[in-house]
């Protein structure tokens, strides 16, 4: 497909937030960061894949993909950008970049003000720029991601990512050939199928660029990148991974659960819930019980957790003999207490909440809401943490500093 039609144009621009541009270096950087704030860069459809044997798609088809938001690696965003650039009257054509395996990666050159471009909107990368091909040595900075671009590098053009040691890593070295969209069959069909040809099949990886930050997934990590630094945090459990690539990633939901559901599988170890993310669920699912159900399971684990307490102290008295024999009476004073509020039938509820309501039905269901609200406190708090970071980068304070008087 060389041109898109007018259905199909009008949709995309208006996908990628109908950018006004001119036929100049400008004019690609507009349509290029367009692009990559709004069609996502991810592996989930390579994860959802799942191995199978993959023809190359039609182009048609992953241009409609593309307009949708759908998004992926570099074979569903850059073949439909490139379509774009002719349609809307750049010279463009597709070529080849070598990230690991030869050519395994697609890249557009395009053609404004007398020179070649280097655009790539598939790398899961912020280049908000072209690479100018017939340039000097260039650099590009965004939210903490700084890259280097050498057109006239020994091996070929060179693009190289600068780590946070200030060392450089290579990204790919570009072969600005013009290439067909058949040409890339095999490395496409190499990605989805080989577990050793690239790290999509053995791993997870999304990326969210925006004005004011870029969201990157790469297995188990989530990291936010802001004017102020980059915040990390572990993601734990399919529902934590789920929620973040719908919410906050804006992915589609059966895609997500597709790509997870193979994921679970390939890396479960990705997806292992922690021991209190459990707790929190079966704490909301228990504050969900009747009172009744909620009273005996509570009067049970006090007299669980008492008894152990009294065996306790039973078995120093023994071991000391007894002795000395003041500390032994208040022990057994003590003792004696503990045993008594075991004969209550409230025994089971917090005594502040049967102070507070007066009412011991009241304090149960006090307690029952109680329970649940901690559930979900668990629940939630890596996305607590987020909003704290959020709102701390928007200069809000959740807390002040005391200062003694």
């Amino acid at each position: 497909m060389k041109h898109l039609d007018s259905r199909r144009l009008g949709g995309y621009l208006q996908r990628i937030g109908s950018p006004s541009f001119n036929h100049d270096a400008q004019g690609l950087t507009r349509l290029q960061s367009a692009h990559l704030m709004n069609v996502p860069f991810h592996n989930l459809l390579v994860l959802a894949n799942d191995g199978r044997p993959r023809r190359l798609p039609a182009l048609p088809e992953v241009i409609d993909a593309a307009i949708e938001g759908v998004g992926g690696n570099c074979d569903r965003t850059t073949p439909p950008f490139a379509a774009l650039l002719r349609s809307v009257g750049f010279d463009a054509h597709l070529a080849a970049a070598t990230v690991g395996a030869p050519g395994d990666h697609f890249v557009c050159v395009a053609h404004a003000e007398g020179r070649r471009f280097l655009c790539d909107v598939g790398n899961g990368h912020p280049y908000l720029q072209p690479w100018d091909l017939d340039g000097p040595v260039q650099t590009q900075a965004f939210r903490g991601w700084r890259f280097q671009f050498d057109p006239a590098a020994p091996a070929g053009p060179t693009l190289q990512r600068t780590l946070p040691d200030g060392t450089l890593k290579t990204v790919y070295v570009v072969d600005p050939t013009p290439r067909d969209y058949a040409d890339f069959a095999p490395i496409v069909a190499a990605h989805y199928s080989q577990t050793d040809y690239g790290p999509f099949l053995s791993g997870l990886r999304a990326v969210r660029i925006g004005q004011d930050e870029v969201l990157t997934v790469r297995d188990g990590q989530y990291a936010r990148d802001t004017r102020i630094g980059r915040s990390m945090r572990r993601i734990r459990g399919s529902e934590a991974f789920r929620a973040l690539l719908t919410d906050r990633f804006g992915l589609s939901p059966g895609l997500v659960s597709d790509a997870l559901a193979v994921l679970a599988r390939r890396r479960p170890e990705l997806l292992a819930e922690p021991t209190w993310f459990a707790l929190g669920r079966g704490l909301i699912d228990l504050a969900r019980s009747p009172v009744g159900e909620l009273r005996g399971f509570l009067q049970r684990r006090v007299w669980e957790q008492k008894s152990r307490y009294l065996e306790h102290l039973c078995g120093l008295l023994r071991r000391y003999g007894r002795r000395p024999a003041v500390w032994a009476a208040d022990v057994s004073a003590h003792i004696d207490q503990c045993a008594a509020s075991l004969e209550g039938p409230d025994s089971m509820i917090p005594r502040e909440f049967l102070i507070a309501e007066g009412d011991p039905e009241r304090a149960l269901l006090r307690t029952r809401r109680l329970v649940g609200d901690l559930g979900r406190l668990f629940v939630d708090w890596p996305a607590i943490v987020e909003a704290a970071e959020l709102l701390r980068e928007r200069g809000v304070r959740l807390a002040e500093p005391v200062v003694p008087a």
